[in-house]
């Protein structure tokens, strides 16, 4: 039953009442309508947009942002106002056991090498994991691996020597490189793929009356650019396998800091840890 007026009222339906096995009306019970708003759908409140005219300046800020914004600028300028009293109370004679393994340049502490981080590796090993810098090594030694392939270090000047035996000290004045190995004096210097007279005219044929020169040299270009591009990975994946390296170091070190500190003969920093007994 359901009564509607001013306040509303449920009549609820016979019950059983646990463990007594009668069976009663349960008491009825009244809900105000004001108690009854938090369960009805409220009204939605549109914020103020940007007027038109102001659109190039982005979104309005509301009264939430401002005090956000405001608290934000309140908790920055007390935090500059401690540090400014600790610089100002602090004891310039004061010592520190830090002291006795730093140094100072016009009253600044010196960061040492090792403290150093370059901005690359900062921002990788703030925004990217290990296992993401070592399929970057992975990556970068296959690319390595397949300019190698294609390049076998050609023109790299070998150890031995093209040693040409002649009769007598007349035939060795007399010898002329261009003339024996039948190609002009510009290509002498490859070692490889020397190519002759002959077949610079056929080439010369075949690539439609261009000179076969130009061609040797076009060639000369593309291979010295792929050297470059070879350098370049490799220069890369020594950088990324250092850089794994030094993550997998600050790991263990975080993981286990029983470790001790030590410097080699050539100034290095080396770090060993305790030998255990593995069961």
């Amino acid at each position: 039953m359901l009564k509607v007026g001013s306040d509303l009222t449920y009549a609820f339906p016979l019950v059983h009442i646990a463990g007594s096995g009668t069976v009663g009306e349960a008491p009825l019970r009244a809900m105000s309508s004001s108690s009854l708003k938090k369960f009805l759908k409220g009204r939605i409140h549109k914020e103020r947009a940007q007027p038109d005219s102001r659109k190039k300046y982005g979104l309005l800020e509301k009264h939430k942002d401002y005090v956000e914004r405001a608290r934000r600028y309140q908790r920055q300028r007390e935090a500059i106002e401690v540090l400014q009293r600790k610089a100002a109370d602090r004891n310039p004679d004061e010592f520190y056991f830090a002291m006795e393994h730093q140094r100072t340049k016009d009253g600044a502490v010196v960061r040492s090498e090792d403290e150093d981080n370059p901005k690359e590796e900062q921002l990788l090993e703030l925004m990217q994991t290990s296992g993401y810098v070592n399929a970057m090594v992975q990556r970068e030694a296959k690319v390595v691996e397949k300019l190698q392939s294609q390049l076998h270090f050609l023109g790299v000047p070998a150890k031995n020597r093209h040693t040409v035996f002649v009769d007598d000290e007349e035939a060795a004045r007399r010898f002329s490189p261009e003339e024996y190995f039948d190609t002009p004096s510009d290509l002498l210097d490859r070692r490889f793929n020397r190519p002759r007279r002959s077949q610079l005219k056929s080439t010369a044929a075949v690539q439609g009356g261009r000179e076969a020169e130009e061609v040797v040299k076009e060639s000369e270009k593309s291979r010295v650019s792929k050297y470059r591009l070879l350098k370049k990975h490799i220069e890369r994946h020594e950088k990324l396998k250092k850089l794994a390296a030094k993550m997998t170091l600050n790991k263990q070190l975080a993981a286990d800091g029983s470790a001790r500190k030590f410097k080699d003969d050539s100034g290095r920093i080396v770090y060993k840890w305790r030998q255990e007994r593995k069961k």
